[in-house]
């Protein structure tokens, strides 16, 4: 029996197998075992290695799981049909076996609609922070919408500049800095949940907790941007397979990095970012660094915009007055004649509730909390 296999034996019944079987094949007549007593089946098969086991409904009784280098497969009992769902590096296929056509039909399209629905995934992220004896890491699963689902978020200025960045594949050139600055509440956080999942193919997201220890300390910076990269995507049973060749940096609010007028007092960690972004200190990594602030782009160092060094730089805007009635669907609403920020908007239609008495943060107030 191959590794790494999860099975309950009585529910599949007699399977002959021989040495020479692959999981995949191993599994595949496992299935037929089970598939043998309906009348029906039918198959359907969908681009993209998408987990077998978070497709299925919650009743079902997984009978096979099996994980290799190539593919991720489970066979499960739901509601009288048998279930194969086979996902491979480029593909997942759904096999339905069941008692009549249209419950083999209706079963397939239950399993594809889960792969299609959803605005919102999760994506593993690498947390770093400076600890006592060096830098530490986690993973945690972020909450991630894709981009499609929440472009509409953002004035058509700023949709414009995020529409080319969201749809990259890879890095060409020297460029490996991005920079996204802009008032608090007008949905920086939410365009990097948005462009981790973009890039979920080809880019492992790392987010450093702490950006001032992390430019400050030489030790720290080179062990997260040198974090190793998969190099080809592995399907799995429970999660999305790995990314393929580079890594993502994220730094929220940097201020005290990229501000012209801080310069002198961080010199030292500027020096490094620049390094990072077309040195040689960044030669070879495979590293992309985003830094967002609250400061305008108006105030950002030049050196951190020389072309070659910034593969990009977002400003990230209000709503103009006619996008927010736009946005709330109420030609009639009344908008400040400054516009309102993303998070104002979401307050406004009721999707953020504050208690008690709250100070006016319609204006920038500093670094956002």
């Amino acid at each position: 029996m191959p590794e790494h296999v999860r099975t309950n034996p009585p529910s599949i019944g007699l399977c002959l197998v021989s040495r020479g079987h692959t999981t995949a094949e191993y599994a595949w007549q496992c299935y037929l075992t089970l598939a043998e007593q309906y009348a029906e089946r039918r198959a359907k098969t969908l681009p993209g290695a998408h987990p077998p086991r978070a497709l299925l409904p919650a009743d079902a009784v997984v009978r096979l799981a099996v994980e290799d280098d190539h593919s991720a497969i489970t066979l499960a009992e739901v509601d009288g049909c048998a279930v194969s769902i086979h996902a491979g590096a480029q593909a997942t296929s759904f096999d339905v076996a069941a008692g009549t056509a249209h419950r083999a039909e209706s079963m397939i399209d239950t399993l594809c609609a889960k792969v299609r629905s959803g605005a919102e995934e999760t994506v593993e992220v690498t947390l770093w922070r400076q600890g006592r004896i060096g830098a530490t890491s986690w993973t945690r699963a972020l909450v991630a919408p894709s981009w499609p689902s929440v472009s509409a978020n953002y004035p058509q200025s700023v949709a414009d500049q995020l529409e080319p960045i969201m749809g990259m594949s890879g890095v060409d050139g020297a460029g490996r800095l991005l920079l996204w600055t802009g008032e608090p509440g007008t949905g920086k956080t939410s365009a990097i949940r948005a462009l981790v999942r973009a890039w979920r193919g080809w880019c492992r997201p790392h987010l450093v907790a702490d950006p001032e220890r992390f430019f400050g300390d030489a030790a720290y910076l080179l062990e997260v941007m040198s974090s190793p990269v998969a190099r080809r995507a592995t399907p799995r049973l429970d999660r999305q397979p790995e990314v393929t060749s580079w890594n993502l940096v994220v730094c929220e609010d940097a201020d005290d990095f990229i501000h012209v007028e801080t310069r002198r007092l961080t010199g030292a960690g500027v020096g490094r970012l620049l390094n990072l972004a077309d040195g040689l200190l960044g030669q070879g990594l495979n590293t992309i660094v985003l830094l967002t602030s609250n400061t305008s782009v108006r105030d950002v160092d030049p050196a951190l915009l020389r072309p070659g060094r910034c593969l990009g730089r977002t400003d990230f805007e209000s709503f103009s007055p006619g996008e927010a009635r736009r946005w709330l669907g109420d030609d009639s609403a009344i908008v400040p004649p400054q516009g309102m920020t993303l998070a104002e908007l979401f307050e406004r239609a009721g999707s953020i509730t504050r208690y008690g008495k709250l100070q006016d943060v319609s204006r920038p107030i500093g670094t956002y909390l």
